[in-house]
């Protein structure tokens, strides 16, 4: 599920669409005559209105040279609004083609969405706040449906700021406030939209029986509009919900849809991604923080990273990838045992996170004096040094003499053997790190890639059963699972 996209309630695929390529669609119905061609237009498109008509209200330059050009498009301009005016009731894209702009309230508000939308993305989240909340004084002194259309959507952004920058529960309120608004004035888009949203806050705080309760009454949403393949996933969504998700899981995404594992039927593609699902949606201020503290720690700025991580972990608590940053971090600069706590803790917050187990494994090892931190350097090239296949065969070949017993070695070394065709080589030096590794999460990795390389029979399968027991990695046992599936259907 999509979390609380800004500015923009329904993202559903078409509802997206330019608004260039939807004034072309919307002209077209005007020229073919057919009003009720345009009004469905009119009706899908309706919580986009006026930002449409704000965007469509600047002639495109080779329509202005041309006279003839111009007077279509005004006039399709004006039975668009008309449409809108008279048919859905709603006067504010007649209003933005006849009032002046310092006078239009209409632009007024949609200029102090934009100047928010702006904030917002330089995550300035109480400066946004502020911004919508004097706004909204003056929608809330005026009548009529577009007003309430506006308090609606105010309402809804202040709730996606509020949840965005960590204050979850006073999202809560904002939100509940739009969804009414929405419904009193039939707003299908921003119903559905606004449930979602709550779902998710609801999911966060850890309020699972409420958090399925709006998951239902999207169900109950879509069976009342005939959509029985969505009241379905939302009912099915209200049941892992209220049953409790697991911290994290990974499921199975096709070019057609995303599986739970357990329910998993293969493609006739046969093309796949894992994804992670934690049982609670990450805070936008905290992915942003991360993702610059990221930049800092690979530009070797260790300490500023530490302090944008540390800024992450504070907005939201439940992230496991704040604190497993820090641990990478900590790692490079050798503090061994705080890196494996904070890896430990990634754990905690999401079992199976990446690669957190062979991680605290390797922190724990090179805390010990069981490995050198050298070890440490070349395992971190391999796995995010962007060498190809070649290359990692190469540097393998030339440090294996002196680190015959760590298994990250070889399992970079045997993948990359596959990948160059050399798969008796791949297969020798996979059985070669199983020989000398016990740390579930690296074994489980070790087993997968070995079981994909050999024929059929009951040594594959017997290493497949492995790879999905032994609690290791999430994503090498949600691979051995989807082949071993694949290969009984095919």
């Amino acid at each position: 599920m999509g979390l609380l996209d800004f500015f923009r309630r329904g993202s559903l695929g078409p509802l997206d669409e330019p608004s260039d390529a939807l004034r072309e669609r919307f002209f077209q119905a005007v020229q073919s005559g057919s009003q009720a061609r345009l009004v469905r237009l009119c009706r899908r498109y309706r919580s986009r209105a006026n930002e449409l008509f704000l965007a469509w209200r600047t002639v495109p330059e080779e329509v202005c040279a041309d006279r003839e050009k111009a007077d279509r498009y005004m006039a399709a301009m004006i039975a668009v609004a008309q449409c809108y005016a008279e048919q859905l009731g709603e006067p504010g894209p007649m209003q933005i083609l006849v009032v002046p702009d310092d006078a239009n309230p209409l632009v007024q508000w949609e200029r102090k969405l934009n100047e928010a939308g702006q904030l917002v993305s330089e995550l300035r989240y109480p400066e946004a706040i502020e911004v919508l909340t004097e706004s909204l004084k003056t929608i809330e002194s005026c009548q009529g449906t577009g007003a309430e259309r506006y308090t609606a959507m105010f309402h809804g952004q202040i709730g996606a700021c509020l949840f965005y920058s960590g204050r979850v529960p006073e999202s809560q309120e904002r939100l509940e406030t739009a969804l009414d608004v929405c419904r009193r004035i039939g707003d299908t888009e921003g119903v559905l939209a606004y449930l979602g949203n709550l779902v998710e806050v609801h999911r966060y705080l850890g309020q699972t029986d409420r958090a399925a309760d709006y998951a239902l009454q999207l169900a109950e949403f879509h069976d009342q509009a005939g959509d029985a393949e969505q009241a379905a996933h939302y009912r099915k969504w209200a049941s892992q919900i209220r049953a409790g998700e697991p911290l994290n899981r990974v499921v199975v995404q096709t070019e057609t849809d995303t599986q739970e594992l357990d329910e998993f039927t293969c493609q006739a593609d046969g093309h796949y991604k894992f994804l992670f699902v934690r049982n609670r949606p990450t805070l936008a201020l905290a992915t942003s923080l991360t993702a610059k503290a990221c930049e800092l720690a690979s530009a070797g700025s260790h300490a500023d990273a530490m302090e944008l991580f540390a800024e992450a972990m504070e907005v939201d608590p439940y992230d496991p990838d704040p604190p497993y940053q820090v641990g990478m971090c900590l790692l490079e600069m050798g503090c061994y045992e705080e890196a494996r706590k904070h890896f430990l803790e990634t754990e905690r917050l999401a079992p199976g996170w990446f690669h957190c187990r062979t991680d605290a494994w390797l922190a724990g090892q090179l805390a010990e004096g069981a490995i050198a931190h050298e070890a440490f350097l070349l395992h971190r090239q391999l796995e995010d040094g962007g060498l190809e296949p070649g290359e990692i065969v190469s540097l393998c070949e030339s440090v294996l003499p002196a680190l015959e017993d760590f298994g990250p070695v070889w399992l970079a070394y045997g993948n990359a053997l596959s990948l160059v065709d050399r798969k008796e080589e791949a297969e020798r030096a996979l059985r070669s790190g199983l020989a000398c590794t016990d740390e579930p999460d690296l074994r489980s990795r070790l087993l997968s890639s070995l079981a994909v390389l050999l024929p059929e029979g009951p040594e594959r399968r017997e290493l497949f059963r492995q790879a999905m027991s032994i609690n290791g990695n999430f994503i090498a046992a949600a691979m051995a699972r989807v082949v071993a599936i694949s290969q009984d259907a095919s």
